[in-house]
């Protein structure tokens, strides 16, 4: 537990990536197209839940956006060599937002899970020999992201989760509500065929028809709350997948 820990495990994990991608190429897969997604929730800005939830944060927020930037631009340095062309997303998680008493305060762009992905694309931009074939996808305002990696390939979206609030008892049945809601009001991330969130803190994939719900674990130590009222835990992870058409 805590911030090293962490950071340990967040390396391990990019260096982990960066080796299957190595391993896929040798057995053959032809992948030239790299995507790093932030999919929010990567630093504490909330308060209000409980009571000790900012006295559980180890670092203040300077310290947080330092640490988050330097791990972003640890894992474009490490993958950028590997692609042709690397894509760098990002969406606002709730943890991201500025809140007091519970509540956000101000607008949907003012997010440190985006803020910080502008900090590292200024830093690439500035070295264009090393990273002119990195493109960061940074929203203004939108909590959703729509893509198209593969030419006829399918189409994907990443949201943190935390707006599919309706719909079910589960993370999984609400999303899927919450991402129906998006294709009636002919929204981008309702055309998506691959849906990636985050929020719920545990993996899991989702089939129905031609629609694929990827819920994305998380790589912190847990939940003490959530053990402790549950029973369970899930497993720290960082995931990554191979899109082809």
């Amino acid at each position: 537990r805590g911030t090293a820990a962490t950071v340990d495990r967040i390396v391990a994990a990019i260096d982990s990536s960066t080796a299957r991608v190595k391993a896929l190429r040798k057995a053959g897969a032809g992948i030239g197209l790299g995507i790093i997604a932030g999919i929010g929730d990567l630093v504490e800005a909330c308060d209000g839940h409980y009571p000790n939830q900012l006295f559980e944060a180890e670092m203040d927020m300077r310290s947080q956006r330092k640490l988050t930037r330097r791990l972003i631009m640890y894992a474009i340095e490490r993958h950028a060599p590997l692609f042709d062309r690397v894509w760098v997303p990002c969406c606002g998680g709730n943890h991201g937002e500025s809140r007091k008493d519970g509540k956000a305060y101000t607008g949907f762009a003012d997010n440190s899970d985006v803020e910080v992905f502008e900090g590292v694309a200024e830093a690439c931009a500035t070295n264009p020999a090393a990273y002119s074939h990195v493109k960061f996808l940074i929203p203004r305002d939108e909590l959703t992201l729509t893509l198209q990696p593969v030419v006829d390939g399918p189409i994907v979206g990443i949201a943190h989760g935390h707006q599919a609030r309706r719909g079910g008892t589960t993370a999984q049945q609400k999303v899927a509500a919450w991402w129906s809601g998006q294709a009636f009001g002919m929204r981008p991330v309702g055309d998506a065929t691959i849906l990636v969130t985050a929020h719920a803190h545990h993996f899991s994939v989702i089939q129905n028809g031609p629609r694929t719900h990827i819920q994305a674990p998380t790589i912190d130590s847990g939940s003490q709350w959530f053990a402790e009222t549950a029973g369970m835990e899930s497993v720290p992870n960082m995931l990554s997948f191979v899109i082809t058409p």
